[in-house]
């Protein structure tokens, strides 16, 4: 599940432009919404 999340993020970081900082911010932001939803 989350290789699947990961590999979706960085597919679509990658075609829009992002750089990879960028994407390691959003992801660390996913995991954070993650907990939350758990919590």
């Amino acid at each position: 599940m989350l290789i699947s999340l990961l590999t979706i993020h960085f597919y679509y970081s990658r075609k829009s432009g992002f750089l990879l900082s960028n994407s390691i911010v959003i992801s660390r932001n996913y995991g954070q919404w993650g907990n939350d939803i758990v919590n």
